[in-house]
């Protein structure tokens, strides 16, 4: 979460506990990112027409963050322009 924040956004909503297709909502004053987290061994298959419905209610852009080798981060913007890390 930390690493998103430095590279995309300013703000963070965490939603910890929930069962929805949300891990967090971020923002940086121009946009907005629903962001679902993905880690581990064997992750739970992302929900991407959820994740994308979320993003529709809030005129957002959907991201799965995914822990790669090393134990760094990378996102995946889905059905996004945006497709490379700044």
């Amino acid at each position: 979460m930390e690493w998103f924040q430095s590279v995309f956004a300013r703000y963070i909503i965490r939603s910890a506990g929930s069962h929805t297709a949300v891990d967090f909502i971020a923002g940086n004053g121009e946009d907005v990112y629903v962001v679902q987290v993905r880690y581990g061994k064997k992750p739970k298959p992302v929900n991407e027409a959820e994740l994308r419905e979320w993003a529709m209610m809030f005129k957002a852009i959907p991201v799965v963050m995914e822990k790669i080798r090393g134990g760094r981060w990378r996102p995946r913007f889905i059905d996004s322009s945006e497709a490379s890390v700044p």
